[in-house]
Order: C-alpha cells, then sequence, then structure tokens
C-alpha cells in the first residue's frame, strides 16, 4: 500500500514570521523603552530644576512678606527660565505651575497674575512630553509619552551650618531708612554698626559666639574664624554660647573676612530674660547664652578696636569705641531641611524638594 505524505511546505514561514514579530517586540522595548526613560529623565530634571527655582523664588517672597503680583511673575518666569534652560520645550512640552499648600494642595495657578495665595507654601510644576518611536510603529506604536512632577516646599530651616561667630540682636534691625546709629536696615546700603561695647548689659562678649562649645575662649573663637573650627549645626531656638575674651587679638584673623558675604545667626533673647523660653537665671559673662531666632547674610565690611588696630571699612556711623561694620543683605535663605509646617519667622525661609 502506498504512504500518502501531507506537504509541510510554507510553516517555515509563519515561524520566521512569528519569530521576526518578537525580535521587533524586543527591539522596541529595548530602544524604545530606553528612549522613553531619556525622555522621562530629561523632563524630570528640567521639572526639578524649574521647581527649585520657583521655590526660591516664593521663598524670598515670604521671607519679604511680598504676596504681590510682581512676586507671582518673578516664581513663573524663574520656572519658565529653569526648565527651558534644562532641556524643556516651552512650546512643545505641556508645563503647569501651580501654588501649593503644606499638604501639597493647589493654592492657585501660577501665571493667573492674582499674586501669591494665602496658605501657599510651595510650589509644583508637572510636565509632560511626546516622543516618537522606532521598533515599536511595527506594532502601530508610533508614539510615547512621558509624564514628570516635582514638588518644592519652603518652610522655617530647621538649622544652619558654616556661620560666622557672631550673633545680633533682632533690635539691631529696623526698617527706619536711614537706620538710627547703632541699628541697620537690609534696604540701605550703607555699613552700620553691629556690635560695640557697653551696648548693654549683655555687651562684654560684643556678640561674639562659639555656638555649642561654651568657655572655649578666644583661642577657639580665632580657630572658627581661622577654619581650624566651625560652629556645627545650629538650629533655630538653639542657646548658643557667648565669649567673653579679649578681642584686640583677632584682627588678623578678622582681615581675610573683610568684604565677604558670611551667615550669622540672629538672637531674639538671652538666657537672663525672665521672658526667654530658655531663661536659666543667668548674668552676662562665659554663663550668658543667646536663643537663635533667625540667620541673616551679612557682609562683613571691617572693625575698629583701636587706632593702630582696625581695618576695612569703619566709616558706620559707631557709637561706641570700639565697633564691627557691616552691611545687612538679606535673610538667609537656603535648601536645607525645613519644618514645612512653622510659617517662616524673621524672614528666615528655606526650600526642599519634596517630591
Amino acid at each position: 500500500m502506498k504512504k500518502t505524505l501531507f506537504k509541510e511546505h510554507g510553516q517555515s514561514v509563519v515561524l520566521v514570521t512569528l519569530l521576526l514579530v518578537g525580535m521587533v517586540a524586543m527591539m522596541g522595548l529595548i530602544f524604545d523603552g530606553g528612549n522613553a526613560y531619556l525622555q522621562r529623565r530629561r523632563m524630570q530634571n528640567a521639572a526639578d530644576a524649574a521647581a527649585l527655582a520657583g521655590g526660591r523664588e516664593l521663598a524670598l517672597a515670604i521671607s519679604a512678606n511680598d504676596t504681590s503680583g510682581a512676586a507671582e511673575i518673578r516664581v513663573r518666569n524663574a520656572i519658565r527660565n529653569y526648565f527651558q534652560a534644562n532641556g524643556g520645550n516651552l512650546s512643545a512640552n505641556n508645563l503647569q505651575m501651580t501654588f501649593v499648600n503644606p499638604q501639597g494642595q493647589p493654592t492657585g495657578i501660577i501665571g493667573a497674575y492674582n499674586g501669591i495665595p494665602p496658605n501657599t507654601s510651595g510650589v509644583s510644576v508637572t510636565t509632560a512630553t511626546n516622543f516618537q518611536t522606532f521598533f515599536l510603529t511595527v506594532l502601530n506604536v508610533d508614539t510615547g509619552r512621558v509624564d514628570a512632577r516635582a514638588l518644592v516646599q519652603t518652610g522655617q530651616p530647621t538649622g544652619m551650618t558654616n556661620l560666622f561667630p557672631l550673633a545680633v540682636p533682632t533690635g539691631t534691625l529696623t526698617t527706619n531708612t536711614p537706620p538710627p546709629a547703632g541699628q541697620c536696615n537690609f534696604n540701605y546700603p550703607a555699613p552700620c554698626q553691629v556690635w560695640g561695647e557697653s551696648k548693654g548689659k549683655d555687651e562684654a562678649s560684643r556678640g561674639w559666639t562659639t555656638f555649642k562649645v561654651c568657655g572655649g575662649g578666644s583661642n577657639y573663637l580665632q580657630n572658627i574664624l581661622d577654619g581650624t573650627a566651625s560652629s556645627g549645626v545650629v538650629k533655630v531656638g538653639d542657646s548658643i554660647c557667648t565669649e567673653t575674651g579679649s578681642i584686640d587679638a583677632l584682627s588678623d584673623s578678622l582681615r581675610p573676612w573683610i568684604g565677604k558675604d558670611v551667615i550669622i545667626p540672629i538672637y531674639d533673647c538671652t538666657n537672663a530674660d525672665k521672658n526667654c523660653p530658655n531663661y536659666e537665671n543667668q548674668n552676662q559673662g562665659t554663663n550668658l547664652k543667646y536663643r537663635v531666632a533667625a540667620f541673616a547674610v551679612f557682609t562683613f565690611k571691617g572693625f575698629y578696636f583701636s587706632n593702630n588696630n582696625s581695618g576695612g571699612n569703619t566709616n558706620c556711623n559707631p557709637i561706641t569705641n570700639k565697633y564691627l561694620c557691616g552691611q545687612f543683605k538679606r535673610w538667609a535663605t537656603t535648601a536645607t531641611d525645613i519644618d514645612v509646617t512653622k510659617q517662616c519667622v524673621y524672614g528666615l525661609c528655606g526650600f526642599q524638594m519634596w517630591q
């Protein structure tokens, strides 16, 4: 009997076709998936940079108690400029900007020109972009889409470091223009006296502080100025130590700082003040401590201890025989750890990436 053989011509074509489809899908996963990741990373970088720039402008506005339409425009422009500078395309990318509250909920659209809404603590930036695929077009997938979001919150910074060892009372700062002798104004361009002898009962130290090292002496104070010691982390509400040693020997350590911007602590009371939360019934001297309320950017201009011991610009309307001169530029605004639940105080406002 003859055997009948079934013809199998064409089966290999089907197998090869299925194999090619699988290969194309794999190539699409590798190349188009990699491209999607790169596009996502590019958009996230642009969103992060834009949100940080907008958060900084918002922190500056809050620290100045400025909720005007002009402040909103500064926030908007900062976001748009940094978004574009970091790979974002304003014409092609869907850029959405909103103000948010401490819970991250929207309080208003940035760019509505209504000013900064109440209870605003941060900015949110979202963006999206479409991109062409390569291999996935065979599977009828011609485009892909990626989204990115960044949220930056402002709030009270929980700490500062690398501080200049000089503490200034809140009473030194005034809004009067020009400021009276012995006081300073952020918006006044001329130098002012920040400390001097015999201005008050806690003036034996003339504002010098060794931060957390009490009794460190003028040698430790000099080490801080010379960079062999540091302030460590100082937080709002901390008590920092005073230094009552002779400052006349500090002139050589002070000269390199002339003309430079430094961050100094601002205090609102001492442990000798019964109304101070850090009250310890202490008198002036090595036991006296300042309670930190804020931080400020300060340009150190010069010092005068005697005719033979001075340096820099000493024309700052002094009211004492020995004094330090400088100019306050602004409240310190830094990207550091913050407490978003606490409002900015004394103009002190930090900002930080939240999402």
